[in-house]
């Protein structure tokens, strides 16, 4: 038989991911295997935990480090809710281990409750955390009376429905009050040599698999659905590509730029009062109105996903380069460019110094938030995503002040060091601790619901925050604007330019590197847009609030969501210069069968 039609209308490309062998790492983790081993039995004298202390010595000698739990005291499921102490404890032992080791008696020819109680508790996902999934398992059984296998066959379908690894070998100990003596030690025998072999037999499994876990087990429905939840957790709405704020974020800007203005030529006297609250150079109403926006966006950052950043480098690669050793320096030379050459009849030189100021702080600020609605939007990977944004921000910490330092330097703009620093403290380091703090106190048992409903209560809080802060840099800067309301489109055309430049010679590269559309679109994406509420802050705090590197970053929040829209319906009018490495050709021409 011969399939000549090899396409696949239903098939999500953006999450599909060709196996290749290249995708399995050697192992490389140092520390100990942890095995958790779960009995099933309160009798004072349990054969089954008999069996299951007997296991432990022997994989401490084989170099693993274990625990055992006790369910004494561990309530029947659905008694009592999941924050029962004993409840908790376990849960916390599946997470910790790597492997498992379960053996229950047989009664009635079954497993007992107390051993199923175990298992029920332990569910099949904690938010995005499956604990079971990939982990190695053995399983074992006692018996009373002759040999049986049908606990440890149950056991096994136990195991594969919680998408665990159950090794081949497994052990059922027959009349087991006869294998131990009067200290509870299990006596030599076949039986004795058969436990040996299984925990054997779990030690290299884990070991061969631990690093590997997550590609083994990586699903092609669960990346499908996964990416719809993540989207759903940065205030993205099922079948929405864009929340309406966002949507029309220029629209917005726009007409808190003309209230600024109106007010700020109404009644300058209030603007003057507020522009007066300061302390060490930085604006209390401003910092207040910075933390409105930048806190709930740092919640959003989960750096437990930094422990794929050896996943897919390239695309990585690619981001933090543009990012970091390309933007920062292209925007600085634009500024120079434009103020300093082709503008330099129409601007004074402080304020041209002013405008290329606010542009360099723009450029060496890496979009945060906006990044995940368009990386929703070009169909990107939303976990890689989440992986590029939490390592830009790690970098962000120590870099965005040396380079902005370096840029404002050459580019002749006295630079007020301790300023500066206390503002990336302030606008940086404060706000990333502060919201991993917040996110780890909402998800310990790693259920989004608590952060969901945060979030969404901070979202309108943050709107606020925003178009208060263009309202009051636009009010304070209302008499220079009516006199020279050219000053905006002036900022505006090397803003412009940068943006599609930089996205031109990102795509570019991806192409060139071979990148999958869904990690090249959101990788260029990040490289071209910018964290600009910390822009407007550190250049409030670096230049003051009617300066013109103030009004350089708020013109950057007007052009910044047209131009990405842009980007964004260019991206996916050519996905198919991607198309060769989303899916390698298909080589096979027939299909033989009987």
């Amino acid at each position: 038989m011969e399939i000549k039609d090899f396409s696949l209308p239903n098939l999500d490309e953006s999450q599909f991911k060709p196996t290749v062998s290249e995708d399995l790492i050697a192992p490389k983790s140092t520390h100990k295997p942890r095995i958790l081993l779960l009995y099933g039995s309160l009798r004072k004298r349990s054969f089954s935990k008999l069996v299951i202390e007997e296991s432990a010595r022997l994989l401490v000698k084989m170099g693993a480090e274990v625990r055992i739990f006790n369910p004494e005291g561990l309530p029947l499921p659905d008694a009592e809710d999941p924050t029962h102490p004993k409840v908790e404890e376990l849960r916390e032992l599946v997470l910790w281990s790597e492997g498992q080791v379960w053996c229950s008696p047989e009664r009635h020819g079954s497993m007992t409750g107390i051993m199923k109680a175990q298992i029920d508790w332990i569910p099949l996902s904690m938010g995005a955390v499956r604990p079971t999934q990939g982990k190695t398992l053995a399983v074992m059984q006692v018996c009373g009376g002759s040999q049986s296998f049908n606990v440890v066959n149950q056991l096994r379908v136990l195991g594969r429905w919680m998408r665990m690894i159950t090794i081949p070998n497994q052990s059922a100990v027959a009349k087991a009050f006869l294998e131990f003596d009067d200290n509870d030690r299990m006596k030599p025998s076949g039986y004795y040599n058969r436990i040996v072999d299984v925990m054997e037999e779990l030690v290299k499994f884990t070991l061969l698999t631990r690093d590997n876990s997550d590609f083994l087990v990586d699903r092609y429905s669960e990346r499908v659905e996964s990416a719809e939840q993540l989207m759903q957790r940065v205030n993205q709405k099922k079948g929405k590509k864009m929340g309406l704020f966002e949507r029309y974020l220029t629209v917005w800007v726009g007409a808190a730029i003309i209230a600024g203005i109106m007010l700020g030529s109404a009644i300058p006297q209030l603007f003057s009062v507020v522009a007066s609250l300061e302390y060490a150079h930085v604006n209390i109403v401003i910092a207040v109105l910075i933390w409105l926006m930048i806190f709930p966006m740092m919640m959003q950052i989960d750096f437990s996903s930094i422990k794929d950043v050896g996943k897919k480098p390239k695309g990585l690669v690619l981001t933090l380069v543009i990012n970091w050793l390309v933007k920062p320096f292209s925007m600085a030379f634009l500024g120079w460019l434009f103020f300093k050459v082709f503008f330099a009849s129409w601007v004074e030189p402080e304020t041209a110094s002013q405008y290329i100021a606010g542009m360099i702080l723009l450029g060496v600020a890496p979009c945060t938030a906006m990044v995940f609605v368009w990386s929703q939007m070009t169909k990107g990977d939303a976990n890689y995503t989440l992986v590029q944004v939490s390592v830009n921000d790690l970098i962000m910490i120590f870099a965005f002040a040396p380079i902005a330092a370096f840029l404002l330097g050459v580019t002749d703009i006295t630079v007020p060091w301790d300023t500066l620093v206390l503002s990336v403290v302030l606008y940086v380091v404060i706000p990333l601790v502060a919201g991993a703090i917040t996110r780890k106190a909402l998800d310990k048992s790693n259920d989004h619901s608590r952060l969901d409903n945060l979030l969404a209560k901070l979202k309108p809080w943050s709107i606020i925050g925003l178009l208060s802060t263009v309202v009051l840099l636009f009010g304070f800067q209302a008499e220079t604007i009516i006199a020279k309301p050219e000053a905006i489109v002036l900022i505006a055309i090397p803003l412009l330019i940068q943006t599609y430049a930089i996205f031109a010679i990102a795509y570019w590269a991806a192409k060139r590197m071979k990148l999958a559309h869904n990690i090249a679109a959101p990788a260029c994406m990040i490289g071209t847009s910018n964290f600009f509420e910390l822009a407007v802050a550190v250049a409030i705090s670096l230049f003051g609030l009617h300066s013109g590197a103030a009004l350089a970053t708020v013109v950057g929040v007007l052009v910044e969501v047209p131009v990405m829209l842009s980007l964004v319906w260019f991206a996916n009018r050519t996905r198919h210069w991607f198309d060769e490495n989303e899916v390698p050709s298909n080589t096979i021409s027939k299909v033989h069968g009987e």
